[in-house]
């Protein structure tokens, strides 16, 4: 009930039953995750903030992991699902190794023109369309120059995404291309 712009909790004279107290309380959001120095284990906190209202919180205000707290990335299934218009159509590669106690997704690119031409010249830097899914569903794709700089033979470059731990997901920049968000 408000009176004076200020809300009142029961039970009320009319009505014992009702009451601004719900069942576990009022709890704020959970923090970011952080990482605990020198341990492969990560902790998050939230507060109750009803219970200087006599209204009790049930559950723990600490949660504590010991595996990265972020989904792991997978691979695009289908080579058409992040076609580019403009570019050459990606192509999945590998599984990427989720590296669990590091929080790091780490992905391995070949730079060849093999089995489809993926690699264009653009003056003297290669040019290839990568492409992702983000964390809403949606498919994402950007022009990344300079992958295949020595050629287009079959090199591999080591690619390390890092864990956002406030988003709970991986992402960092490829050659200048932001790619945030990856599921």
């Amino acid at each position: 009930m408000v009176i004076d712009n200020w809300y009142h909790c029961g039970p009320l004279a009319s009505n014992n039953k009702l009451s601004c107290c719900p069942a576990g309380g009022y709890w704020s959001k959970w923090s970011a995750w952080q990482k605990e120095t020198d341990k492969i284990q990560w902790t998050r906190t939230r507060t109750c903030t009803s219970k200087d209202f006599f209204c009790p919180c049930t559950g723990e205000t600490t949660n504590i992991v010991y595996t990265c707290p972020c989904t792991a990335v997978t691979v695009i299934n289908s080579t058409s699902t992040c076609s580019s218009s403009t570019s050459k159509t990606p192509f999945s590669i590998r599984t990427p190794l989720n590296q669990a106690s590091q929080c790091l997704s780490t992905f391995i690119i070949e730079a060849t023109n093999f089995r489809y031409n993926f690699y264009t010249a653009s003056g003297s830097d290669f040019v290839t369309t990568i492409g992702w899914v983000d964390s809403t569903g949606v498919c994402q794709t950007a022009d990344v120059p300079g992958l295949g700089g020595m050629g287009t033979a079959g090199l591999f470059y080591k690619i390390n995404f890092p864990c956002d731990l406030t988003t709970g997901t991986f992402g960092g920049s490829l050659r200048g291309v932001a790619m945030n968000d990856l599921t």
